[in-house]
């Protein structure tokens, strides 16, 4: 498999980015309930994608170094903080 781990952490931090700029305006007050549920939708496909990325390091499918892996690992824990918080502003809301 011909894989640029690389670019998948670029475009990992990418849409991590467009969730860390929607939220604000997602959440603001008088935001339409769905802008939220678009939001946490690309949150969650972003985490998806970086969570199969790590199952496929850890099966040996894809050959990643330690520190591709260390950098994964800490996008993966901001994407799942942006959602969780996402996810407790609809439970509140």
């Amino acid at each position: 498999m011909d894989f640029n781990i690389t670019g998948l952490l670029e475009g990992l931090q990418k849409g991590l980015d467009v969730v860390e700029t929607l939220k604000p305006i997602a959440t603001a007050l008088g935001a339409p309930p769905e802008l939220v549920n678009k939001v946490t939708n690309i949150a969650a496909a972003v985490l998806d994608t970086g969570q199969h990325t790590m199952g496929l390091i850890e099966e040996g499918t894809i050959v990643a170094t330690s520190t591709d892996q260390d950098q994964l690992k800490a996008l993966l824990a901001r994407i799942q903080a942006e959602n969780d918080d996402l996810d407790a502003f609809i439970d509140a809301n």
